[in-house]
């Protein structure tokens, strides 16, 4: 067995072994959707929180990369990951069909919905009394570094951060919060006001919100809400030193982040973290 499949191997038998002693246990007494936000922690947090669904209930896993390939099947017909993508201009396609995922996943009841998926309206009006809402968020400057990297990591664009400044990708990683709590898969300038205050309203809605740099806080947020404490392992960190911007870039960066800044510092606040 190598290296990645010992891994696979080892994070699967702790999330089973942590449902059957969920189904033993009772699990949590309440149908959950974790909203995956990129690069905040979400695949360590998503694991520990399937382990705490019996196994006579439904984890339903909306994954990224097959929605991906997907939305560039029905839209262009072909069997591509980066044709149709949630960081491109054409992310609504995405976006839509990953929708269309959520609500048939709580219309089929299922205990645990997971994934890159915007809050829907609609989605909450017809199942918001029906579920709990979760997230895990991470303070803005390094998650867009850390999304950059993957980009950088995965061939969709130079290893040039001055350029990754001036071009499409920045605004997309750089007002996730914006866009994954407004529901608004492209978010142009003119509209980032309004959108804040539509992803502050959001957030309110949110049972659980978390922040990668207190994960202990997270779990027991957790507990209170849905009875179990979730055991968060630690995936997907990167490797390597840290990325230093310059004064210039921190400037540009910062400007660019500015009300997804302000957002999270507003979800700091409403947590009594600020």
């Amino acid at each position: 067995m190598n290296q990645t499949n010992s891994q696979r191997f080892k994070r699967r038998l702790r999330t089973y072994t942590g449902r059957v002693k969920s189904t033993v246990a009772g699990g949590i007494r309440h149908p959950v959707f974790f909203m995956h936000l990129p690069k905040c922690g979400g695949t360590s947090v998503a694991e520990a929180l399937y382990a705490t669904v019996p196994l006579q209930r439904r984890v339903g896993v909306i994954d990224a990369n097959a929605t991906r390939r997907t939305a560039a099947i029905l839209y262009d017909d072909v069997n591509e990951l980066h044709v149709q993508h949630d960081d491109m201009s054409n992310s609504k396609n995405v976006y839509d069909l990953r929708a269309g995922m959520l609500i048939n996943h709580m219309a089929w009841s299922s205990q645990m919905i997971h994934g890159h998926v915007l809050f829907s309206d609609t989605a909450d009006r017809h199942f918001g009394d029906q579920y709990k809402y979760v997230t895990v968020l991470r303070e803005p400057i390094s998650r867009t570094l850390s999304n950059f990297a993957h980009t950088v990591s995965s061939g969709m664009i130079a290893d040039d951060f001055d350029a990754y400044l001036g071009g499409p990708f920045v605004r997309a990683h750089g007002l996730t919060f914006l866009r994954y709590f407004s529901g608004t898969p492209v978010l142009e300038k003119a509209n980032e006001e309004e959108a804040l205050e539509t992803a502050k309203s959001a957030l309110k809605k949110f049972s659980v919100v978390g922040f990668l740099d207190d994960l202990p806080g997270f779990c027991d947020d957790y507990k209170a809400a849905l009875g179990v404490r979730p055991r968060i392992g630690i995936y997907n960190q990167a490797k390597g030193s840290a990325f230093k911007l310059s004064d210039v870039q921190m400037a540009k960066l910062t400007e660019i982040l500015h009300t997804e800044i302000a957002f999270w510092n507003y979800a700091r606040r409403l947590k009594g973290m600020a």
